[in-house]
């Protein structure tokens, strides 16, 4: 006699069964149409550049026109495709969209120059763009700002002319291949909070710029080249040491004095000083050249007797002076430090007898600090 599995067993598992199925059937198409809509992009860019080597604008327009609607185009084929759509729009007498066309052509890439062979009735609708550009501030662009406190991650879009449609941000776990995908509106600013296990860990991420096909505008990263978002460090509990009457070798509760960078400061000062006495010294004896008698000949002037004799001269006395004034900052540089370096000590013991528990947090832009003193 056959045993029958219970209903609710069949019913349940099944169920799990089906929907892992259409789960995965869903992800296969749309991988199937995202590499589809690839194709379709990389053929429209093909049969237009065809199209414009045979100068053909109608060509080029019935081409690379549609290919923005096709979608998922990389920011290098939005570009292009952008451009062609323009040339072929101005040279069918279609300015005002051969205008936007260049307008977003011009924000993607902002040092774009169409050929010069083209005719004035194209370059028109272009040199237009430009201007349009030319008079403001701002570009298309995104950017990461640095964490908080909060270990947020925070996009600064700015978007002058609306070009973009909305913006998608991808992640990954540290170790994994495959992004995750989050699509978001475009605001100036955007603010993602990651969970708390994406905070431990860190994470990679990459951001793009989309029009209302999905065509990249702009990217922030790559999906090879990703940024990192880097985990938060633990935090790090600092508890006081009872320092024992003549302090540790490791912990002294009195260090001794470092003499080094006092000295050497001081010694730098000597020597600078000597160094501009021994050009002093030169002055002076260019100087007595140049008062003396053999600059004195008749017919020509002293400058043009001796102007070697009075370069020499001018040369010494800067290089005196400035050999005196670093002499002079670096012996107080080091006399600064020695008293400096005394009065540390002191502030050092206060703050060891006044401290009592510390913890702190230390982010990749900040420290954050909790305490009772």
């Amino acid at each position: 006699m056959k045993q029958l599995l219970p209903r609710t067993f069949c019913a349940t598992h099944c169920g799990v069964a089906l929907s892992l199925f259409l789960a995965y059937s869903v992800i296969c198409s749309q991988s199937e149409a995202l590499e589809s809509g690839d194709r379709k992009v990389r053929d429209a860019v093909a049969a237009a550049e065809k199209a414009y080597g045979e100068v053909d604008f109608a060509g080029v327009y019935s081409t690379s026109c549609p290919g923005l609607s096709i979608g998922n185009a990389d920011v290098e084929q939005t570009v292009r495709l952008h451009v062609l759509c323009g040339i072929s729009a101005a040279a069918l007498g279609k300015d005002d969209e051969a205008k936007q066309h260049f307008i977003v052509a011009l924000a993607i890439q902002p040092d774009l120059r169409l050929d010069r062979d083209l005719s004035p009735k194209i370059r028109g609708p272009y040199l237009e763009a430009q201007g349009r550009w030319g008079s403001s501030p701002e570009r298309l662009s995104v950017r990461a700002l640095g964490a908080g406190l909060r270990k947020e991650l925070s996009l600064k879009v700015v978007d002058p002319a609306r070009l973009a449609s909305r913006i998608e941000v991808r992640f990954r776990d540290p170790g994994q291949s495959i992004y995750k995908p989050m699509i978001l509106e475009t605001k100036p600013l955007l603010t993602i909070v990651p969970t708390m296990a994406q905070k431990q860990s860190g994470f990679e991420y990459y951001a793009r710029l989309v029009d209302e096909h999905n065509n990249a505008l702009i990217e922030l990263g790559s999906e090879a080249e990703p940024l990192e978002f880097s985990a938060v460090r633990p935090v790090l509990a600092a508890t006081p040491s009872v320092p024992s009457a003549e302090g540790s070798k490791d912990n002294p509760t009195n260090p001794k004095r470092s003499y080094w960078l006092p000295l050497t400061l001081t010694l730098g000062g000597v020597a600078s000083t000597a160094v501009g006495v021994y050009f002093n010294v030169r002055r002076e004896d260019s100087a007595h050249q140049w008062n003396g008698a053999a600059c004195e000949q008749p017919g020509q002037t002293r400058i043009q007797q001796c102007s070697s004799v009075n370069s020499d001269r001018v040369h010494a006395e800067r290089a005196a002076i400035g050999f005196y004034a670093g002499g002079a900052a670096l012996l107080v540089g080091g006399v600064t430090t020695w008293l400096l370096s005394g009065s540390s000590e002191k502030r050092d013991s206060h703050a060891q007898s006044t401290f009592s528990k510390l913890n702190c947090g230390v982010l990749p832009a900040s420290i954050e600090c909790e305490g009772s003193f």
